[in-house]
């Protein structure tokens, strides 16, 4: 069994050298099923997650996912939660483009399997793959509590940079859903992060809330393209510009109608005062100049 499958791995990479995609991936599942019949978990697997990277390469998304899921099982059924992490998070990478619901889906698993390991700096580094898609794909209230979780690890990491960052962005994603609420919770459940309340980021999300409730688009545009959202990553600089504020649109036509009454009336009153004009001075010259 041992001389097959080393056969069968070196038949694999020699497929693959000669570009041969078709027999490479027959090559990788022998040898996986060749492993499982030996009970080695961890190495069946890794045969899968190569198939699956061929099925990638030729656009066969299906049977990628396929096989990385075997292989996930596998590895957890072995024991290596990190492996299963790892295979998961590379299924995101090859999903985020065609298919982002299942990347998503992905992404999210990866960081419950880093979890379970007590890791909480790749936990942050997932999650922030999937904030983004979900973003993306305006699956905001998904995001909202994403960045949540995100905001927990980094306080576990004592990175509370990142945290009053991660605050900035609830906050836009929370204006996004119309929920002024919600985000002038996630603002107030900040202030008693130390030193937020003396931070750029607390400014800004101030400053935002206030014309967003004053219903201040102009105010508000301020901030969403200010430089420090141009310079938070793209969907989170997208998302900014596409926030509205309730009731500034009707503000503006109502000083608009305003000022056109106002300009009707000193019109009228204009042409009130020259007819006035125009009949005295009729009466003044009434009988000529002499």
């Amino acid at each position: 069994m041992t001389q097959q499958l080393m056969n069968t791995k070196k038949a694999a990479v020699a497929f693959k050298s000669a570009k041969a995609n078709g027999q490479t991936k027959d090559c990788y599942i022998k040898a996986g099923d060749c492993y499982l019949e030996n009970k080695n978990l961890y190495h069946a697997g890794k045969c899968y997650e190569a198939a699956a990277f061929v099925c990638r390469d030729t656009g066969d998304l299906d049977d990628a996912v396929t096989y990385l899921d075997k292989a996930v099982e596998l590895y957890r059924e072995q024991g290596t939660t990190d492996s299963a992490a790892q295979a998961y998070e590379k299924a995101g990478e090859i999903l985020a483009e065609e298919k982002p619901e299942k990347a998503i889906e992905f992404y999210v698993k990866a960081y419950e399997a880093m979890g379970l390991e007590d890791r909480p700096r790749q936990c942050c580094d997932l999650l922030n793959k999937a904030i983004k898609l979900m973003i993306k794909h305006r699956k905001l209230e998904e995001a909202a509590q994403a960045i949540k979780k995100s905001q927990e690890y980094y306080t576990e990491l004592d990175q509370l940079g990142q945290v009053y960052r991660l605050t900035v962005a609830l906050v836009l994603v929370q204006l996004s859903l119309g929920d002024l609420i919600a985000a002038e919770g996630a603002y107030g459940d900040c202030l008693s992060c130390p030193g937020f309340v003396d931070s750029d980021e607390c400014t800004i999300a101030k400053v935002l809330l206030r014309a967003y409730d004053d219903g201040d688009q102009e105010n508000a545009n301020k901030v969403l393209n200010g430089i420090y959202i141009r310079h938070m990553e793209n969907v989170y600089a997208h998302l900014a510009r596409s926030i509205r504020v309730p009731g500034s649109v009707k503000k503006k036509e109502v000083s608009n109608v305003t000022e056109n009454n106002d300009g009707e009336e000193a019109t009228n009153g204009k042409e009130v005062g020259k007819n006035e004009e125009e009949e005295e001075g009729e009466d003044e010259y009434e009988g000529g100049i002499c």
